[in-house]
């Protein structure tokens, strides 16, 4: 799935005939709440997102909405237990312009991992 968003979004997001670069970033939750937290902080404070998404579980989700909520940012989320996919996407600014960003947080499950 992150694949399939990194080259829907190779090109750019066309918004009011504008093509602004969008940026993915994965950043895991670690299957923690508190973690999750952490890190939907870092994404709206030091990678400056407009736009956050989560998957995984209530657990994970949950945290990353509260923050998006706490700080104004827009947030999308899923929750979908056992999901395998979980990315962050993060639009760069064109010259110094605001520019809408796509931006997730979620946890990476395998076989291995808690």
């Amino acid at each position: 799935m992150l694949d399939q968003c990194r080259r829907k979004f190779a090109g750019g997001l066309d918004i009011g005939g504008t093509t602004r670069p969008v940026e993915i970033i994965v950043k895991d939750s670690q299957s923690n709440s508190n973690h999750a937290s952490t890190v939907a902080q870092e994404l709206i404070f030091q990678d400056e997102v407009d736009i956050l998404a989560a998957t995984a579980t209530l657990g994970t989700t949950n945290p990353v909405a509260g923050q998006a909520e706490l700080n104004g940012e827009s947030c999308i989320t899923n929750d979908i237990p056992g999901s395998r996919v979980s990315s962050a996407a993060k639009a760069i600014p064109n010259q110094g312009s605001n520019t809408p960003a796509i931006s997730s947080v979620g946890s990476r499950m395998s076989s291995t991992s808690s």
